[in-house]
């Protein structure tokens, strides 16, 4: 019957959720529709790590993340996803950090590959950051030229004043400059130690990717 059929696919598109321990989460959400992965790390922590004369070094930090590693540079990575029709890229929000993948199915080990790569080994040469830094001060400068944009930037700011909740998006432009590489690789060394979660939808390998989930850094952090 339809009403049958229709639970039968709500009953296949409903997330799994597995506790790997130790601060490690899990959430399988496989779809066969398309050959296609999407997976998601999201560390908690995000701008509730940065202290308020640090705005916008998490933001920073996410960008440079996926310049380079210590084998790779950014260039090599362009190549190496552009020729798998895949993406790996990072982000903050006020409580978390995440960096996210998507790759065609007959790739997705080898991006996953790449991810660990990058959790693990980041370089944030130096010409990354200050090219990362400058792209950064231009979004806010772009930002604030307009009155909507400098209202909804400075809200929250005038609104807590303090902690991460003030905190403007991408910061402020002189305290941005400032920052250096040893800066963004101080915060990822402390973001890189929170609980996370791993979520990851479409047409994949349970076991690889329950074997890629365990192979991460355990979190020594709560």
């Amino acid at each position: 019957s339809k009403v049958a059929k229709a639970e039968k696919k709500d009953t296949a598109l409903r997330p799994e959720v597995l506790d790997l321990g130790e601060g490690r989460t899990l959430v399988l959400l496989p779809d066969r529709s398309l050959p296609y992965v999407s997976a998601s790390l999201a560390f908690s922590g995000g701008e509730l790590l940065a202290k308020d004369d640090e705005e916008g070094l998490a933001a920073l930090t996410a960008s440079a993340l996926t310049c380079g590693t210590e084998k790779r540079t950014l260039e090599d990575i362009n190549l190496y996803l552009s020729e798998r029709a895949a993406g790996v890229s990072a982000g903050t929000a006020v409580k978390q950090f995440s960096l996210r993948m998507d790759a065609p199915t007959r790739f997705a080990p080898e991006v996953f590959a790449l991810m660990k790569e990058i959790l693990e080994r980041p370089a944030f040469r130096e010409e990354d950051v200050a090219r990362e830094k400058r792209e950064q001060i231009a979004s806010v400068v772009s930002r604030e030229e307009s009155a909507t944009g400098l209202m909804s930037r400075r809200l929250r700011h005038f609104l807590f004043q303090k902690g991460a909740y003030a905190h403007r998006s991408g910061g402020d432009p002189d305290r941005v400059a400032e920052f250096t590489r040893e800066d963004t690789a101080r915060f990822w060394k402390e973001q890189s130690r929170r609980p996370w979660v791993l979520s990851v939808a479409g047409d994949f390998d349970r076991a690889q990717v329950e074997a890629f989930a365990r192979s991460l850094p355990l979190p020594t952090e709560s």
